[in-house]
């Protein structure tokens, strides 16, 4: 399978995750990934649906792959994962998201398995989640913030280890990974998607030395 885009650091595949070829790159030291489990492409009444039928498929593929691994579920999905090692917190004051309490949803949790390679000094980030859309993703619906993105890689990973992206969308693992020394591997269904990963991860990277 042709890569969509590659370079040094990065390299994307437009296809579905089941048939990404992750293995043609060597070991994989760990997945970091944000299933699509609110995108305007589900409706509310088939979110449940969609994302079972996700998380099913892509979690068992993961840990053919790796034993270490990130993911943004959504709040509303924690119990469609198995346990975690551990349970990381985003966040996010002034959010305009609502929660089922009838006031609004202010963090997202980050589900932490197996051993990561790096340190979390904290199990927690604020970041708020206004105005960081400023470059190609903002043309994403759910772009995820640097910030966030980086403090996840730099605590799954050391430098040199190759990090796996099921659901690539604006390319934010990629981008994350190549200015801190990462390689990353990104699969992703939609070309619209892969265009505006490929654009920011094309862009020059300064990277400082570990």
């Amino acid at each position: 399978m042709t890569p969509y885009y590659q370079d040094e650091w990065v390299t994307i595949y437009h296809a579905d995750y089941r048939d990404t070829p992750w293995l043609n790159h060597g070991p994989i030291d760990c997945v970091v990934t944000d299933p699509p489990y609110t995108s305007g492409d589900i409706g509310k009444r088939h979110i449940k649906a969609g994302f079972e039928m996700v998380d099913v498929a892509w979690f068992n593929l993961a840990l053919t792959l790796t034993a270490n691994i990130a993911v943004s579920p959504g709040i509303a999905n924690l119990w469609s994962y198995p346990p975690a090692r551990w349970v990381l917190c985003w966040y996010k004051p002034g959010a305009p998201s609502f929660n089922k309490l009838g006031g609004y949803n202010a963090w997202e949790p980050i589900l932490i398995y197996g051993k990561p390679a790096g340190r979390f000094g904290q199990d927690t980030i604020e970041q708020v989640p206004l105005n960081f859309k400023r470059g190609p993703e903002k043309h994403h619906p759910c772009p995820k913030p640097m910030k966030v993105w980086s403090w996840l890689i730099e605590g799954m990973s050391g430098p040199g280890s190759t990090i796996v992206d099921f659901f690539a969308g604006s390319g934010t693992t990629g981008i994350c990974a190549k200015k801190l020394g990462r390689k990353a591997i990104l699969s992703e269904i939609k070309e619209e998607y892969c265009e505006i990963a490929a654009n920011r991860c094309s862009q020059s990277v300064m990277r400082f030395a570990p």
